[in-house]
C-alpha cells in the first residue's frame, strides 16, 4: 500500500506542478506573441479544464501526504536524530 501512496502521490505532485508550469512560464511567454483574444481564450478554455481537473488532483495530493505522513510518524517514532523526519516536519510545518 505504501508504494502505491507514494506513486500516486507523486504523479498528482506532477500534474500539479505541471499545471503551474505551463501556466506561469509558458502561456506568459507565449502572451507576446499571439494576440490578446486569442491568449484571453486559451485562459478560459485552461481556467475551465483546471477547475475540473484540479480540486480531485489537490485532493488526492493532500491524502497521499497525510498517509505517507502517518507512516513515518508513528507513536513515538520522530527523533531529532532522524533528519528525514526533522526535513518532513519543517516542510510540513511550511505549508
Amino acid at each position: 500500500m505504501y508504494a502505491v501512496a507514494v506513486t500516486v502521490h507523486l504523479l498528482c505532485a506532477t500534474v500539479f506542478i505541471g499545471v503551474v508550469f505551463f501556466e506561469v512560464l509558458l502561456l506568459e511567454g507565449v502572451r507576446r506573441y499571439v494576440g490578446e483574444t486569442i491568449i484571453e481564450q486559451v485562459e478560459r478554455g485552461l481556467i475551465r479544464r483546471a477547475r475540473w481537473v484540479m480540486p480531485p488532483v489537490v485532493l488526492v495530493l493532500f491524502a497521499t501526504g497525510i498517509y505517507l505522513a502517518s507512516q513515518h510518524f508513528t507513536a513515538g517514532a520522530f527523533t531529532w536524530s532522524n533528519s528525514f523526519l526533522v526535513l518532513l516536519s519543517i516542510k510540513i510545518v511550511l505549508r
